[in-house]
């Protein structure tokens, strides 16, 4: 679902019929309408390899055989390996600080618990699938990450205000009757505390009834950015993106309280009426018009466009709340090419490839149609002898009346048909030219079901790695740009309410025998459950640091997993033991422990070495406290 910034606040109530022009939301819709229409092959590209990969012909009968337009739709297959490959969970995070003193493990701890929980709320495994789905059809895949408070309106104060309103009114006219100096000031007194009293209750008003991150899937062709962005990578910076939404016109004038009359129509197909022919007089609440969101870098501001409009539909704001980054888009591109914004996407590789392939699968088909089985017979042979022939059954004998015995054999001749070259159909130069251009082989499309030997599987295994591992960084690059943003929004809006709500109260600290400890001045001992600094806006985007742990967005392999742990868990048993046996005789267990981290990074970073060692100061401590018991009894004279 695309939506725009939401500023309930900044609407107003009544509908202004006729809003004056603004020079500066016509010179906007002039820039717009250049961006469009040199944007506007790419966009129909991209609607026409959404086509291609649905394989449906829409316009036909929807029993009839042209409904389906490829007899096997390549394409499709190769998505639908790819994508649970490249992306099929969701991300495990690391946050890290990026600088010594600010280092806080209950802080780092807090924040990936609450960014894990808002990150899932948003449904980041659901539209990052579907921007991994846009990018091997589209080129790139885009989505906008906003912060977003839902604000309710309190019945209880709402009446409480109404009745305060209605004692100031009544005080008001109560005072301008009044001729006696001392009752004046004393009911002026008491108006002036009413209206205290209103503004408090103000404030109360209007209450958040849930925030928190919102994920928003935009559609390629929906998100415009500046022409002059050659390069990719540098929509970043980009002098302004803006962002189209096709909404009626009734919610558009019910949203924004303007009249849009001269609003250019779209069909349902995103194609524009001609408002030339249009009759004004006649236009419906339900017809689709476009909404720009424009966010400017140059100005650091928001404005709110329709298309055809010289007007803003919202007075332009700056952004509410965004991370270090002006611009809330993320794009996810699969391929670059340097000097070009646009690069071929899988559908562009394949698309001739699979028509090539359908086509020669066609041609083996009507040849296979035409080799009919059937028999050729004289004009002497009377029908009755046919009909006998065709309708004899297994094991009866059939006498053809007009058939002399001499000549049966030259009675019923079979058809000949010359013979189907192989080579003429053979479709697997195709195959490898998409396994040259995809990077796909035929082990992921499933042509392949066993390799013959280990060293063939090992070869298919690397280089099929090799291959998806590139669409899986780039993914994770795209996702850690995001956690990192999100992580910056949620430091700078989330309070310390919000914080214990998620990661729970603080909670008392027990002794052994599940009493509560107590502080030298009679007070409970609490043991923190999170850390949530106060961190100004330039700290935040300095002290903390959100990164992706490798690998952990793909399809697991269980069972490499577990082979991979068997082999490596005797190594870890044997080095905690070590670090065991080492700080139990007082020596040093350094080494052991460097091996330890060493060979857990190595095998996946995603564990954490804290989890394996040992409680060496226990170990010590107990070390210690035998070597003591050793020594008493030689000082104790009663055991000398």
């Amino acid at each position: 679902m695309e939506r725009l910034e939401d500023m309930n606040s900044e609407i107003g109530e009544a509908i202004e019929e006729q809003p004056e022009v603004d020079p500066l939301a016509k010179a906007w819709g002039k820039r717009l309408a250049k961006a469009q229409k040199y944007w506007g092959p790419f966009f129909k590209r991209c609607k026409h390899n959404r086509k291609l990969v649905q394989n449906f012909n829409t316009q036909a009968e929807a029993n009839s055989e042209d409904y389906v337009k490829y007899r096997a739709n390549l394409i499709l297959g190769m998505i639908n390996v790819l994508l649970p490959t490249i992306y099929s969970r969701n991300p495990d995070l690391v946050v890290q600080p990026r600088q010594q003193q600010f280092k806080s493990t209950l802080f780092c701890k807090t924040l990936e618990t609450i960014l894990n929980r808002q990150l899932e709320d948003a449904n980041l495994k659901l539209w990052g699938a579907e921007v991994v789905r846009a990018a091997l059809i589209c080129s790139y895949g885009a989505v906008k990450v906003l912060y977003q408070k839902d604000i309710h309106q309190d019945p209880e104060i709402i009446n409480r205000l109404e009745d305060t309103q209605d004692n100031i009114r009544t005080l008001e006219q109560l005072i301008t009757r009044i001729e006696d100096d001392q009752d004046r000031a004393s009911k002026e007194a008491e108006l002036e505390e009413l209206k205290q009293v209103m503004r408090g209750l103000e404030s109360k008003a209007e209450v958040v009834a849930s925030e928190g991150l919102v994920i928003d899937r935009v559609m390629t062709d929906n998100l415009l950015i500046d022409p002059t962005c050659q390069n990719f990578d540098d929509y970043r910076n980009a002098n302004w993106i803006a962002q189209m939404i096709f909404m009626t016109r009734d919610d558009v004038e019910s949203r924004y309280k303007k009249k849009i009359r001269k609003a250019t129509t779209f069909n349902y197909d995103g194609s524009a009426v001609d408002n030339q022919a249009q009759d004004l007089d006649k236009v419906s609440d339900d017809d689709q018009v476009l909404v720009y969101e424009i966010w400017d870098k140059r100005s650091q501001m928001v404005y709110t466009l329709c298309d055809g409009c010289d007007f803003w539909l919202r007075d332009p704001y700056p952004p509410p709340v965004n991370g270090r980054r002006f611009y809330p888009f993320f794009l996810l591109p699969f391929n670059k090419i340097d000097g070009c914004f646009v690069a071929p996407s899988l559908v562009d590789l394949s698309e001739k490839l699979q028509a090539e392939h359908n086509q020669i699968r066609e041609k083996l088909v009507e040849n296979r149609d035409f080799i009919v089985p059937g028999y050729i017979a004289g004009n002497d042979v009377k029908v009755k002898d046919v009909e006998s022939f065709q309708k004899s059954g297994v094991g009866e004998i059939t006498i053809l009346k007009g058939v002399d015995s001499s000549e049966l054999q030259k009675a019923f001749v079979p058809k000949q048909f010359p013979p189907i070259d192989p080579s003429l159909y053979d479709t697997s130069p195709i195959r490898m030219d998409i396994e040259q251009c995809v990077g796909l082989q035929d082990a992921a499309r499933s042509s392949i079901n066993k390799a013959k030997t280990a060293t063939e599987a090992e070869i298919m295994n690397n280089s099929l790695s090799a291959r998806i591992s590139m669409f899986q960084d780039w993914t994770e690059e795209f996702l850690s740009e995001l956690c990192q943003y999100a992580g910056q929004i949620l430091l700078l809006e989330l309070n310390e309410g919000a914080v214990e709500r998620i990661m729970g109260a603080p909670q008392p600290v027990l002794d052994e025998n599940g009493l509560p400890i107590q502080n030298p001045d009679g007070s409970l001992k609490f043991e923190k459950t999170y850390d949530w600094p106060q961190l100004s806006r330039d700290e935040v985007f300095e002290q903390i640091n959100v990164k992706i742990r490798a690998g952990s967005t793909g399809k697991p392999n269980r069972i490499e997993e577990q082979e991979a742990w068997g082999r490596i868990l005797p190594s870890l048993i044997q080095l905690a033991q070590l670090i065991s046996q080492s700080a139990a005789q007082g020596m040093d267990y350094k080494p052991f422990e460097a091996m330890l981290t060493e060979t857990l990074n190595r095998f996946d970073d995603r564990m954490d070495v804290k989890d394996f060692m040992p409680n060496v100061e226990a170990l010590q401590t107990q070390a210690q406290q035998t070597q003591q018991a050793q020594v008493m009894p030689q000082n104790n004279p009663q055991f000398q």
